[in-house]
């Protein structure tokens, strides 16, 4: 008869100093980050050129068409959960989760790009994971330790020497004006605050719901106020003109949709829903990682000395962090998990 298979078989994660139990949920954010990371190659022929929209109008198409596959998904495997009525309890949470991280996360970041540029929106994103930490540590819901300041400030700062590595001079004349660049901090720390408090009440609905469910939820809720400001801002266009997709954005779309959003939003909840907020935040400081990687095997851009060690503080950070002892222990205490599917049994 075959025996179970070893968790961690030759103790490799041991020597890396990863738990074991969460090694499943830590492999499906680096999976779910890397897609995040090749959205941007998917995405760059759409938005560019004669043909180019929009990045809100994008966004409108993205979230429109992702409601349904999230609704289907989380209809066959929600278990027992009422997929059309929530109960009344939570409906202040499918509020917040929504508006925090569906409508207001992508928003606000849309404006700090037209407020900023490029590089100093794409500079913000690796702070994330402070941002998160900071939220938590008031909330009792993450504790101090050396390790945990000492991981993050080296992985953030690795993601962040990442993303100015790979940051393109402006041209001449392009800079923005200093109150212009002010208004994109400010919008991009709202971003920021936004993003980590939406995850922190997350947390509130993955202990009573599958994680299709949540996602499936909020998304339809952040989707309605994106739909609604579009129509309020529109330039005199009905709804059905604004949903009128382009033919050139159905193969960016699908791949949005079906990875970024179906696949990858209901992941960064299971992973949510099994580890601390914070630890699922720190994931996106391998999104540039990622991204400069694919950019030197699908652009044949260098890698410069800056993507080296940004690259190894990023490594040096996440181990820094995972291997911290009270993290491992509340690990184990969390191992009785929701399931990614909710049970038909009672």
């Amino acid at each position: 008869a075959m025996g179970k298979p070893q968790q961690d078989p030759g103790g490799v994660l041991a020597r890396l100093g990863v738990e074991s139990t969460a090694a499943p949920a830590y492999a499906a954010l680096a999976v779910a980050q890397f897609f995040f990371a090749l959205q941007g190659f998917v995405l760059r022929a759409a938005l560019a050129g004669a043909d180019a929209v929009q990045p809100s109008r994008y966004l409108l198409y993205r979230q429109v068409l992702a409601c349904l596959p999230l609704l289907v998904m989380a209809h066959r495997m929600g278990g027992s959960t009422n997929l059309t009525s929530p109960p009344r309890e939570d409906y202040p949470y499918i509020a917040g989760v929504g508006a925090l991280n569906m409508f207001l996360t992508p928003l606000t970041f849309l404006l700090a790009l037209e407020f900023s540029n490029p590089t100093i929106a794409a500079v913000g994103q690796p702070f994330l994971p402070l941002v998160a930490f900071l939220i938590a540590l008031p909330l009792g819901k993450d504790s101090y330790s050396s390790n945990k300041a000492a991981g993050l400030v080296v992985c953030v700062l690795g993601a962040a020497s990442v993303v100015v590595g790979s940051s393109r001079p402006q041209a001449a004349g392009a800079a923005a004006a200093p109150a212009s660049v002010s208004l994109g901090l400010l919008m991009l720390l709202i971003e920021q605050l936004c993003q980590g408090s939406g995850m922190h009440l997350q947390k509130v609905l993955l202990a009573k719901h599958p994680p299709p469910v949540v996602t499936a939820w909020c998304y339809c809720f952040g989707t309605c106020c994106i739909v609604a400001l579009n129509v309020v801002s529109g330039s005199g266009e009905g709804l059905g003109a604004l949903l009128a997709v382009p033919r050139h954005l159905w193969l960016p779309l699908s791949y949005s949709v079906g990875v970024c959003t179906v696949f990858n939003y209901n992941v960064l909840l299971w992973a949510n829903s099994m580890l601390s907020a914070t630890v699922v935040a720190l994931s996106t400081c391998l999104q540039p990682v990622f991204t400069c990687m694919l950019a030197l095997v699908l652009d044949g851009e260098p890698l410069s000395p800056l993507h080296v060690l940004g690259c190894g503080a990023v490594a040096g950070g996440l181990h820094i962090f995972l291997s911290d002892r009270g993290l491992s222990c509340a690990t184990q205490e969390k191992h009785q998990k929701p399931p990614l599917c909710g049970s038909k049994a009672e």
